[in-house]
């Protein structure tokens, strides 16, 4: 491409980025016309939706991070209230004990007790 971007090529760009599709971009010329107001704009255009993208993208990382400790912190939250309903009743609360190490890690789990607990 040598001939520097339109303004109907900004507008297209940026008309597809108000609704949301932070992909596209204007095409530049591999050796630019740095002197052309309207490659500069088209240039800067470009930046700035990398950039957005880049931000979008470190945004939803985040939301995925925080559904993830909310995830654990509601698990934490229901087994702590389960322990201590179950705190006077040994038998139930290495039931409940199985029961949630069961569900956080697999069917497989067991618990042995003590002798000196039986």
């Amino acid at each position: 491409m040598n001939s520097s971007p339109s303004f109907d090529d900004i507008f297209a760009v940026m008309a597809a980025a108000s609704v949301g599709n932070l992909t596209a971009r204007v095409a530049v010329s591999d050796s630019p016309q740095l002197e052309d107001t309207t490659t500069l704009l088209a240039m800067s255009l470009n930046i700035l939706l990398e950039d957005l993208a880049l931000g979008r993208a470190a945004a939803q990382r985040e939301l995925v991070e925080r559904k993830r400790i909310a995830d654990h912190l509601r698990i934490l939250a229901e087994a702590a209230h389960e322990f201590s309903g179950a705190t006077y009743d040994y038998d139930h609360l290495l039931d409940v004990i199985a029961r949630r190490l069961g569900d956080g890690v697999g069917d497989l789990c067991g618990i042995r007790a003590p002798a000196t607990w039986s």
